[in-house]
């Protein structure tokens, strides 16, 4: 191998490097919203049950 395609190789795992994090960040978001939506939802049931035994 060249020296410029051991630097291009070296460049790109870097990048796949950065992607991955960046990837393993934006799951993680993604589950915390998933749960807080349901959470959410689940209060928001509860209030409307509750509301409707009131009526």
């Amino acid at each position: 191998m060249e020296v410029s395609q051991l630097t291009q190789m070296k460049e790109l795992q870097e990048e796949n490097r950065k992607l991955k994090a960046m990837y393993a960040d934006l799951a993680l978001d993604h589950r915390i919203l998933k749960e807080i939506v349901a959470e959410v939802h689940t209060t928001w049931e509860t209030h409307a049950k509750w509301l409707h035994r009131a009526v």
